[in-house]
Order: C-alpha cells, then sequence, then structure tokens
C-alpha cells in the first residue's frame, strides 16, 4: 500500500534540546518545511522575552540544497533579476520648446 502525499505547504518540528551544545545557541526545535515546492529548514529559539505579545519562538528558514548539504548561497537563491529600466538617454524629447 503505498500512498503518495503532498508535502506542499507542510512540515515538522522536533525537539532538538539533546543536542544544544553548552555554551552556544543552538536552537531549541528544528525541522523541514516545503512551500510551492522549495524544501526548507527551519530553526526555532526559545523565546527569552517574556510577557504578554512576545512570541514563544524566534525561528529562521533557509532554503535547502539538495546536491551540497542543506544551505544554499544567498547568490543561488531564488532572486528575480532587476529588470533592465529604459535607457534615459533614447528618453529624451526634443520637442520641448524652451522660450
Amino acid at each position: 500500500m503505498n500512498q503518495q502525499h503532498d508535502n506542499n505547504m507542510r512540515g515538522a518540528l522536533w525537539d532538538n534540546t539533546s543536542r544544544k551544545r553548552p555554551g552556544k545557541r543552538d536552537p531549541g526545535i528544528s525541522g523541514k518545511v516545503n512551500i510551492n515546492g522549495v524544501d526548507y529548514t527551519l530553526s526555532g529559539w526559545l523565546n527569552e522575552r517574556q510577557g504578554d505579545n512576545q512570541p514563544l519562538y524566534d525561528l529562521s528558514a533557509r532554503e535547502m540544497n539538495h546536491n551540497q548539504g542543506n544551505r544554499v548561497p544567498p547568490h543561488q537563491r531564488n532572486q528575480s533579476a532587476p529588470m533592465p529600466g529604459p535607457d534615459p538617454v533614447n528618453q529624451i524629447n526634443d520637442d520641448i520648446p524652451f522660450g
């Protein structure tokens, strides 16, 4: 009974406290999530600020690179290239009267 599940917009977090190194700020929870077909690693740190309107965890997400570990260099992330704008030299309108 082999069933395929759509994992888009789904993920999971696991307790990471047993892996924390003394004196380091390792995340207390970690896991993976798939958003629009792209896999990300998630890390969460217990928020030390107490009080109303404070999040329980501070989160970080990084795009996974399945070929070389799970970190994608910033220059290889899904970033759209800037659209070239009009050439200002070619936009001169010589029909404007000066007088």
